[in-house]
């Protein structure tokens, strides 16, 4: 079955609760979270896909295939006046699900809504500089690199840095 992209709601959350907390279980998790640290409970989740849902300048959208979710990216904005213009994205998609354009679905559904909302101008996100294929994709998309985060994780005993990158609609 094709995986389809659509916004996240309420009845979502253990499906996200359990598909993040897979992500973040992998040995090289390319997510700023290790194991342990998603402690969103079942209402806290549903709370939060509910506040999105809400939002003009938010979105939390999912990439489902066979009632799983198998990705996910979060479009976060400030409801600050001179901030909502600029949000703040994270991506995940299910390791069995990589390399078959579910990240380009999802990112491309993301920018598109962004357009769509007249207020969104900036894009940004942090991207381990080890993620390359991350980066091609954010690159693929126009996003920029305007920073190098030195340090910003440790995780497995070293350091890992990562890059900013945004995209200017």
């Amino acid at each position: 079955m094709k995986p389809i992209i659509r916004k996240a709601q309420p009845q979502d959350a253990a499906k996200i609760i359990k598909a993040i907390n897979e992500v973040i279980s992998e040995p090289d998790s390319n997510l700023e979270m290790s194991p342990g640290e998603f402690l969103h409970s079942l209402d806290q989740e549903q709370k939060i896909l509910e506040d999105f849902s809400n939002s003009e300048n938010s979105i939390f959208l999912v990439a489902e295939a066979d009632g799983e979710i198998i990705g996910s990216i979060i479009c976060h904005g400030s409801s600050r006046k001179s901030s909502r213009h600029s949000v703040e994205i994270s991506m995940s998609v299910a390791s069995n699900w990589r390399g078959k354009h579910i990240g380009t679905d999802l990112m491309q559904a993301a920018i598109e809504w962004a357009k769509d909302t007249n207020i969104v101008k900036r894009m940004d996100l942090i991207v381990f500089e080890r993620n390359s294929t991350a980066i091609h994709l954010y690159e693929n998309f126009g996003f920029e690199k305007e920073g190098l985060l030195r340090k910003s994780i440790y995780r497995n005993g070293k350091y890992l840095n990562a890059y900013l990158m945004a995209l200017l609609l």
